[in-house]
Order: C-alpha cells, then sequence, then structure tokens
C-alpha cells in the first residue's frame, strides 16, 4: 500500500514518470525526483491499511 500526503501527490507523480530520464541524466527529470524526495515519508503501522484502504474508498 503507498500512500502519499495530500500536497505531495503531483510531485510524487511527476518522479515516478521521470525517473528513467533522471536515471539517463535528463537534468528537469532529475529536478522532478529531487522535488519528491523534499516531502516526508508517511508511516503507518500493519493494523493501520484497513483503515486508510477504506477512507480512499469513500472519498
Amino acid at each position: 500500500v503507498h500512500v502519499d500526503s495530500g500536497d505531495a501527490g503531483t510531485e510524487v507523480a511527476a518522479a515516478a514518470a521521470a525517473l528513467a530520464a533522471a536515471d539517463g541524466g535528463d537534468e528537469k527529470a532529475q529536478a522532478a525526483v529531487d522535488a519528491a524526495e523534499e516531502h516526508d515519508l508517511l508511516w503507518f503501522a500493519t493494523q493501520e491499511i484497513a483503515g486508510l484502504v477504506a477512507a480512499r474508498e469513500d472519498s
């Protein structure tokens, strides 16, 4: 299960799309990856996953 904070979603998606280009040396793509890395990781206990999934399905 992967969960991002609301403000990170756009940058994380852009970084995922740019990863191969960044690995190939593209500086703009690397900037997108770097921007996503600025977001703090969200940590959840295994017993919280069902609640996270249910909340996502309800929205």
